[in-house]
């Protein structure tokens, strides 16, 4: 990684330094000069695709890791909040290698943007219907609707309120998981990429 990061800075100083602002007018002319910044282009385009590659595999194969990992899960009889302090961690190691990229080559950003967003977003909607389902299961409601409306508009309250108390806390939990999953979203979405 760090020898990635490395030719990166390698790369964009020597491309900064055949650039007229830092060169001379006149030997920007010459021909070793031009054949000098077509290699480095050509060195340029090789890297950035190459590692665009790379990122793009990571993204996918950590997202196919957790997923098949039943322990990042709700299980049976426990309703877990979904963590993703080793996604973050394991993101934020190559945050450097992107802003390179970024420098060297604007348009691969949004292949990349678009891979990770499609992997997260798969990540999550696996997370949302695992706590859904979790939390379904240990819900238990009425299966009487007309029981829901009648507490609501005041009939008769005394022996269905621990039904619709449960279904009101099934959907609290539901809410607050909803929002912790936009808000993991929210921030990959700003420090990743």
């Amino acid at each position: 990684m760090l020898q990635n990061v490395e030719a990166c800075e390698w790369l964009t100083g020597a491309l900064r330094g055949l650039q007229v602002p830092h060169l001379d007018p006149a030997y920007a002319k010459m021909r070793a000069v031009k054949d000098k910044r077509a290699e480095l282009e050509k060195l340029n385009t090789t890297f950035v695709r190459g590692a665009s590659e790379f990122l793009r595999n990571y993204f996918a194969s950590l997202v196919d890791f957790m997923i098949s990992d039943k322990s990042y899960f709700s299980q049976r009889g426990q309703l877990k909040r979904p963590d993703h302090v080793d996604l973050r961690y394991k993101c934020r190691t190559y945050a450097r290698l992107l802003q390179h990229l970024k420098s060297l080559d604007k348009s691969c950003l949004g292949p990349l943007r678009k891979a990770y967003c499609s992997s997260l977003n798969l990540l999550l909607r696996r997370e949302a219907r695992e706590f859904a389902n979790e939390l379904r299961a240990s819900t238990k409601a009425s299966r009487n609707p007309t029981v829901w409306l009648e507490a609501s508009t005041g009939g008769s309250q005394s022996g269905n309120s621990a039904d619709t108390s449960a279904v009101s806390d099934a959907y609290a939990k539901m809410l607050t998981i909803f929002i912790l999953l936009v808000d993991e979203s929210s921030f990959f979405a700003l420090h990743v990429l």
